[in-house]
């Protein structure tokens, strides 16, 4: 009965946003695409001019690479292939935060709560359903498209190396490994969603408490905590500030490293501290949806 009911929620949800979780990541996928599409044509057009006079740009750069050992080419294309990720990684960030602060602040304020109050729901299974939907599905539906994209370009790059003489298996897939890819990228977004618990189980409240603009709340009130421990702190360095900003970033920031997960072994505190707020805040929210009606 939960089950069917949780996945009624969710597609409801999906449904309801399809413009943030299917056109959206589906644009961004196609001007990645097209922006693959356009550099090789910019780096051959390149070769008409006399920026180089014997071989294209393209093939300029293919020499470079092939004469790279096995370790160093691993290394530079991993981290090309990871960067081309972070715009969908960062995009899939925001949305699942613009998502949780209007989840039940727009139920509220078009009083469509009414209606979804009235069904045989508890408030505890909604909340968690728009939880999930802004912590998982958000993410997996931006992770899907980004490896989608990724794949595109790579079988576009495969077919203007099929045409000459590289090999394309040792200078292109082996390196890169999308297998090995897809599963960092899965696991990163898992983690990202529990690192960022904090700020995700804050806007869920926020968004079932807010009578105006969550979003001005959700930044003024971590503000106004921060200036307030910059005036009366007795200890020198900003506690609150320094655990709030931590949990703001994306991994990739705090890391400095990628998909590289050794700061795993350094943040576990802080990841257990971020779930345990998140927890908090997100009861908070099931609160608050019992009592708070329309605006």
């Amino acid at each position: 009965m939960i089950r069917t009911q949780m996945t009624t929620l969710l597609k409801r949800e999906f449904w309801e946003h399809k413009t943030l979780m299917l056109y959206l990541p589906a644009v961004g996928s196609a001007l990645f695409l097209i922006s693959v599409v356009g550099l090789l044509l910019l780096t051959n057009a390149a070769s008409s001019t006399e920026i180089i006079f014997e071989e294209s740009v393209f093939e300029f750069g293919l020499d470079k690479l092939v004469a790279l050992d096995n370790a160093e080419r691993t290394l530079l294309l991993g981290q090309v292939y990871q960067l081309s990720s972070y715009p969908f990684l960062l995009m899939s960030l925001v949305v699942a935060v613009n998502y949780l602060l209007g989840s039940m602040f727009n139920e509220r304020k078009d009083r469509s709560i009414l209606f979804w109050k009235s069904m045989p729901v508890s408030d505890a299974l909604t909340v968690v359903s728009k939880l999930v939907t802004g912590l998982l599905v958000v993410p997996m539906v931006y992770l899907i498209f980004c490896l989608i994209a990724q794949l595109l370009s790579l079988f576009v790059l495969t077919l203007v190396l099929i045409s000459t003489d590289y090999p394309v298996w040792d200078i292109l897939w082996q390196p890169i490994n999308p297998i090995s890819h897809a599963f960092s990228l899965l696991f990163y977004q898992l983690m990202q969603s529990l690192w960022g618990a904090p700020w995700f189980g804050y806007a869920l409240l926020l968004s079932a408490w807010a009578k105006s603009s969550p979003v001005v709340w959700f930044v003024g009130i971590p503000v106004a905590v921060v200036i307030l421990e910059r005036v009366y702190s007795p200890y020198d360095g900003l506690i609150i500030f320094d655990w709030l900003w931590a949990h703001s970033l994306p991994l990739l920031a705090v890391s400095g490293e990628g998909f590289n997960l050794e700061w795993m072994l350094v943040e576990v505190t802080g990841l257990l501290q971020g779930i345990v707020a998140g927890m908090i805040f997100v009861g908070s929210a099931v609160w608050l949806r019992g009592k708070h009606n329309e605006i």
